[in-house]
């Protein structure tokens, strides 16, 4: 006897599936879902990204993806175009955001963030200031 084919929860389109992902990460990171990001995002500009988040001081403007792929050897990879990085790249630039594809592999609680190194970097170096700031205020106060 065969085996029942396993429910799919965000919807046999790929396109269910990311308004799914995009409202689980909203609920879940706070955040909000740019609705008709992908129909009228040319014409408006309000309508970029799938997600538009502000953490600390700095607004994110995101691309969402849920997907899998599987290879020949039957693993989940990693494969999307690089358009994507391109296209969130602009809109961002349009709105003074800070860009974000967000891939969350189908069937995981995982979710991984793709910035640009020189983004990434900046936000690290900003930690460090911070906290040098902070650790001298300290002294200060103490001494």
């Amino acid at each position: 006897m065969p085996k029942p084919e396993p429910k799919i929860k965000g919807g046999k389109k790929p396109k269910q599936a990311g308004t799914r992902y995009e409202r689980l990460f909203t609920t879940k990171h706070g955040g909000r879902r740019v609705v008709g990001s992908g129909a009228f995002g040319l014409v408006d500009p309000a309508l970029k990204g799938d997600i538009r988040i502000r953490i600390g001081d700095r607004d994110y403007l995101l691309e969402a993806k849920s997907l899998n792929k599987i290879n020949g050897r039957g693993e989940k990879i990693v494969n999307f175009p690089l358009s994507f990085l391109e296209k969130i790249t602009l809109e961002a630039q349009t709105t003074g955001d800070i860009p974000g594809l967000v891939y969350h592999p189908r069937g995981s609680r995982e979710e991984y963030l793709v910035v640009k190194f020189e983004f990434f970097k900046e936000l690290i170096e900003d930690y460090v200031r911070q906290i040098k700031s902070l650790q001298e205020a300290l002294d200060d106060q103490e001494g």
